[in-house]
């Protein structure tokens, strides 16, 4: 399976005080694999038994020993790792054991798939006398299982990264811990990169008495949870937010009371937010190692055609596929609630922008259901100042623009205060914030971005309900605000929520999704991934092949069907051009264009016919030699395969200019 491979540089750093029983197995289970680009370093603790008689007998085939004393394993892996220059790096403990051939396992994987930093195989027991005792699946990871599930453990001896990965996390174990140094490690790898796992055997953890692991399991959860309550303080917004709604949504699949169609979107809710990577397996018929993808031409079809229907969808996008949660939500024309926008991020705060005093009950509601929320009774508009507002009967199309109808739609005028985003916002807007800002104003929009220029560098996404109708008077159109919001910065991202107007049916409204034009969800330029292009790559290939494979009967229908459809058009075109015609050749072709034209011909010519007359009868088959006795503007020849032929003959011996002649051009 590695014949072409060009190895990649493995450093492995075995730890070891006192391990004089096992240390040996541990040293051969690395270099009997006969790796050809090994760096194999083992830091001893300063032993005081066999252990530095066993180390000497493999030292020509070690990069680097040492044996000096120590205050943990930690410290020594440490020491191991600042002298290593491997690509992939790992460590193996001197009572523990890799697998046969498993370094060559762990080199195809990382040089096949290069983007894959970090990977895990299958958990493996040994026991005292080196047996193997189970093997088994290791768990899916992601980093809030470390959070949520740390019984789920990363067995450390089947896990390899690479050196940039190590790099990017600060190039150290924490040697502070005595216990938990590979979960403290774990924890940092996860804030830059997915775990993979793959079905392959690669390393396994000796079971036996009076173990470290064992002995010290309490100090060991003690120091997984210093490490989680520190790395909590770390996470970024988006991650905190997302781990307590997995812990919501946990507890809510566990209701007695909760319905099958509910408990479905929940789980699905929690695959998307765990967002576990696809597992590495071996391809055994290719004899490679691959990304095991259920993908299929149909889920891919399925994603470029899957329309975000609402803005509930368009939500759930963001959050669950682009990761993106908002520390501030700002509603401007609330009416009685933007509820997808609350109940997608119910831990943003909540700025609620409405002028209209009928939905005021609304609004007290609104702050009573959700934690942080700040209400101003006020329109935004580009500046602070008193204006009327049209009122509608129906509340929600009340608008600071009358409507082209009149009187008869813009219902009751009244004064109302009108501030500025500017004005409202600030104070709970700081540089590191992200926002959205959702604007349904009926034809007010650029008013309320008027008054957003402070603060627009801080707002990361703006929905806008945008009209393709002049509705209101002095209101913006679609193309306008496409124009202004390039202006200021912003590109369309999305469009959803259609709505058709009731007089024609034509579309009226749409809410469009701005970002910024350096946004990071803009960051790739690529229209798929590699693996997604070799399935639409091969789709193509299987039905250019089918094609191909077609019965020379299909083809040769397809191909008539096609001449014949071309031959209508181009006898539909000498019809309009309003020329007489004769028709050289009386089969099927030169029938269908006399049934086609019959008001355009003339006659037909035909070498198999001697009727010569000057008396010239509509629709009569003559020789080509009564041409000269004939009065036609052009000659169509309708015999197909033979027109260079027919037309030489035409000029060279009737002597008819070229000009004259028409062919069928299939």
């Amino acid at each position: 399976m590695t014949s072409n491979l060009q190895y990649p540089k493995i450093s492995i750093i075995t730890p070891n005080f006192n391990g004089e029983k096992y240390i040996e197995e541990t040293i051969k289970s690395i270099l009997e694999q006969n790796y050809p680009n090994l760096e194999y370093i083992i830091i001893d603790g300063g032993s005081t038994d066999n252990s530095i008689n066993i180390i000497k007998k493999y030292e020509s085939k070690l990069a680097y020993w040492i044996s000096e004393s120590d205050s943990c394993m930690y410290e020594a892996i440490q020491k191991g790792f600042d002298r290593s220059t491997g690509q992939i790096m790992a460590w193996l403990n001197s009572d523990d054991m890799y697998h046969k051939k498993s370094l060559y396992t762990v080199a195809e994987i990382f040089s096949n798939l290069s983007h894959i930093k970090w990977i895990t195989g299958c958990n493996t027991h040994y026991d005292d006398e080196g047996r193997t005792l189970s093997t088994k699946q290791s768990y899916e990871h992601s980093r809030y299982d470390m959070f949520l599930n740390p019984q789920k453990y990363i067995q450390q001896e089947s896990t390899f990264w690479r050196r940039a990965l190590w790099d990017s996390t600060g190039k150290k174990i924490d040697t502070s811990l005595k216990f938990a140094g590979d979960f403290e490690l774990w924890i940092r790898f996860f804030r830059h990169a997915k775990l993979y796992r793959t079905s392959a055997l690669i390393g396994g953890f000796r079971v036996r008495n009076c173990q470290i692991s064992q002995t010290f399991m309490t100090s060991y959860i003690s120091e997984c949870k210093k490490v989680l309550k520190k790395e909590k303080t770390l996470m970024a917004y988006y991650d905190q937010c997302m781990l307590d709604e997995i812990v919501d949504l946990r507890l809510e699949v566990k209701s007695l009371n909760i319905t099958i169609e509910k408990k479905n979107t929940i789980e699905a809710s929690l695959h998307d937010i765990l967002d576990y990577p696809e597992s590495i397996v071996c391809d055994i018929r290719h004899k490679k190692f691959n990304l095991e993808t259920n993908m299929s031409i149909e889920e891919l079809k399925r994603k470029m055609s899957n329309k975000r229907q609402n803005m509930k969808d368009f939500l759930y996008f963001i959050k669950n596929k682009q990761k993106f949660y908002p520390d501030v939500i700002i509603d401007v024309g609330v009416a009685n609630g933007t509820f997808e926008l609350y109940d997608t991020f119910p831990k943003s705060q909540l700025i609620l922008v409405e002028p209209i005093e009928e939905f005021s009950k609304c609004l007290n509601a609104l702050q009573k259901k959700y934690d942080k929320v700040k209400v101003y009774p006020v329109a935004a508009g580009k500046s602070s100042t008193n204006m009327n507002i049209y009122v509608h009967d129906d509340l929600h199309g009340s608008s600071l623009y009358a409507e082209e109808e009149g009187d008869i739609t813009n219902g009751q005028c009244r004064k109302i205060s009108v501030k500025p985003l500017d004005d409202l916002c600030s104070r709970y807007i700081h540089s590191e914030a992200r926002i959205i800002l959702k604007i349904d104003v009926q034809g007010a929009e650029l008013d309320v971005l008027e008054g957003s220029k402070r603060i627009m560098q801080n707002i990361d996404i703006i929905i806008l309900e945008v009209s393709l109708h002049k509705f209101f008077l002095n209101g913006p159109e679609f193309y306008e605000i496409i124009e202004y919001m390039h202006k200021i910065g912003y590109v369309v991202y999305d469009i959803f929520g259609f709505l058709n107007r009731p007089l024609d049916e034509a579309l009226a409204q749409v809410d469009i999704a701005f970002i910024k034009q350096d946004s990071s969800f803009r960051a790739s330029k690529c229209f798929a991934t590699p693996e997604q292009r070799k399935i639409m790559n091969k789709n193509c290939q299987d039905s250019n092949n089918t094609t191909v494979k077609m019965h020379q009967k299909d083809r040769e229908r397809i191909s008539f069907q096609a001449k014949f459809n071309n031959s209508f058009e181009q006898i539909e075109a000498l019809k309009k051009k309003n020329k007489k015609y004769l028709v050289y050749g009386n089969a099927s072709i030169g029938k269908m264009i006399k049934a086609l034209i019959p008001e355009n011909i003339i006659a037909f010519i035909d070498q198999k016919s001697d009727l010569i007359s000057s008396n010239i009868k509509k629709g009569e088959v003559y020789s080509p030699k009564n041409i000269p006795n004939m009065n036609y503007d052009k000659i169509i020849i309708s015999v197909l395969g033979r027109e260079n032929e027919i037309e030489d003959f035409l000029v060279n011996e009737l002597s008819i200019s070229k000009e004259k002649i028409v062919w069928l051009i299939l």
